[in-house]
């Protein structure tokens, strides 16, 4: 966190980190010591994470914690090992393939604001997109569905056919104003299954989707809240960010949505939190190989503080215990403290 919020600051200065820690400055950060604590301690526990893979490469993760009243990031993990200050933070330089965890924001969302509904019914078959034929896991199809169905059960066909109907337009322009960038290339029907020519952060995809817990308000993620001269000088004080960017209804609807996920869907493993959870599983190919980057994205809607938080495991085992396992233990401390 300290590494992140010292990139950040000097970025905001237009310094380099060195300059900034050698002029005296006072950063004042969002950062949360008890959760980062928590989140510290669950990271330094083997028996939440996958073994290693077969090479004896080590499954890393990273996670992060954001405020969902203001973009604060209040915790995040860059890697299972801190070995070299100021090195690689995944949890914001890491660009990872989000895999089915892009579904509501490039798919479900955009609809919901164009009109559909969670009821709306939707076809799910094997189809051919052009050169392009998705599959659901299993290859199971279940014909006509409702948004809630295909949402819970993370239903690759379906998404790829309500992206053609609603438009890579639509999805783009709404990925874009929760905060998620993308190129060009994106614009193809596989970004509703999560392919991005770079992919996006954990930082990137907790504030993504903290408009769905606060009613539709997106705040840019920040660590930095203010920075005062060595002589007492405010010399960056953080403005209000925060903007309306879908309806207070369609956030209400996704939480439902993404509600169900958890209780009956993808997510169930989340059912043996403290707290009930809304949230969206995701899964990713590693390195072409039978590995997968791990997604669990989500937030405690009857919580205070409100909160949102994503974790990646990078490199498991399709089947094995992932990103989930490493949220609810997370989650269980955090909420046990508070």
């Amino acid at each position: 966190y300290i590494d992140e919020a010292l990139r950040e600051s000097a970025e905001l200065l237009g310094l380099s980190a060195d300059e900034v820690i050698q002029g005296g400055f006072e950063i004042h950060t969002a950062y949360d010591a008890r959760l980062q604590t928590i989140a510290d301690e669950v990271y330094s526990d083997q028996s939440f994470f996958p073994a290693d893979a077969s090479d004896g490469t080590p499954i890393q993760s990273a996670m992060a914690v954001v405020d969902t009243g203001s973009g604060a990031v209040l915790a995040m993990v860059g890697g299972r090992d801190y070995t070299v200050r100021r090195g690689l933070n995944r949890a914001t330089q890491m660009r990872r393939q989000p895999g089915s965890a892009l579904k509501p924001l490039a798919v479900y969302g955009p609809a919901l604001e164009l009109g559909y509904t969670t009821a709306s019914v939707l076809l799910d078959e094997k189809t051919s997109f052009g050169n392009y034929t998705p599959r659901n896991a299993g290859d199971r199809y279940y014909g006509l569905v409702t948004m809630r169905t295909a949402v819970r059960n993370s239903l690759n066909t379906t998404a790829v056919r309500l992206l053609e109907e609603i438009g890579v337009n639509a999805s783009i322009q709404y990925l874009n104003k929760m905060g998620i960038p993308t190129e060009k290339s994106d614009r193809n029907l596989s970004l509703a299954l999560g392919s991005m020519t770079y992919g996006v952060t954990p930082v990137e995809l907790a504030a993504a989707y903290a408009p769905y817990a606060n009613g539709g308000v997106y705040h840019q993620p920040y660590c930095v809240s203010r920075i005062e001269s060595a002589d007492g000088n405010i010399v960056y004080e953080r403005k209000e960010s925060g903007k309306q960017v879908i309806s207070a209804q369609n956030a209400f609807l996704m939480t439902s949505l993404l509600q169900s996920v958890v209780s009956n869907g993808t997510g169930t493993r989340m059912l043996a939190a403290n707290t009930p959870i809304a949230g969206k599983t995701g899964t990713a190919q590693f390195d072409n190989s039978d590995r997968v980057h791990s997604w669990f994205i989500g937030y405690a809607p009857y919580e205070n503080p409100q909160i949102s938080f994503c974790v990646i495991l990078e490199g498991g085992y399709t089947g094995v215990p992932g990103a989930q396992q490493v949220t609810k233990a997370l989650l269980d401390a955090f909420f046990d403290e508070y």
